[in-house]
């Protein structure tokens, strides 16, 4: 799966439009987490012979599509950095992608913990820990969405350069 860009990272492009490139790349996380959200839906409501083939699917395809996404963060983070010297766009974008690499993982604890709360329905511990990771998920979406509003604001400042 490829995301569409106004233009490839190599190209010579403003500062404010590689920044609202890099926004479209988080909205397509956010079109991905959905995706895998409604797979894992439908996957635990197989439960408790799980279908695991068509979420396996699901999930070879998402996290394709996570790695390009990351590939492309990772070059507009260097271009910041290095190509129009914007340490600080270059950190937001930095922090982002490593708290995006948090979500993942806890959203994997995450259904990996909803999954053992369905095969253990009288298990307190269980449920106790999913709604921990579901907490901490929520913590770690809140702060990406913090460094997302700076970016926003960083790229109305580049706008009026």
């Amino acid at each position: 799966m490829s995301v569409a860009t106004s233009n490839p990272p190599s190209s010579p492009v403003s500062p404010s439009i590689l920044a609202r490139d890099f926004l479209t790349l988080q909205e397509e996380r956010v079109r991905q987490y959905g995706i895998l959200a409604r797979a894992h839906k439908a996957y635990m409501g197989t439960a408790p012979n799980y279908d695991i083939d068509g979420f396996q699917t699901t999930v070879t395809s998402v996290t394709k599509a996570f790695q390009d996404i990351s590939q492309k963060v990772i070059a507009m983070k260097s271009e910041f950095d290095v190509e129009f010297n914007d340490k600080d766009m270059a950190n937001h974008i930095s922090k982002i992608q490593l708290l995006e690499q948090r979500k993942l993982k806890f959203t994997v604890d995450h259904q990996l913990a909803l999954q053992q709360v369905i095969d253990h329905p009288d298990d307190a511990l269980m449920e106790k820990n999913e709604q921990a990771i579901k907490k901490e998920l929520g913590k770690i979406v809140e702060e990406i969405n913090e460094n997302l509003e700076e970016v926003r604001y960083h790229i109305h400042d580049l706008q009026d350069r």
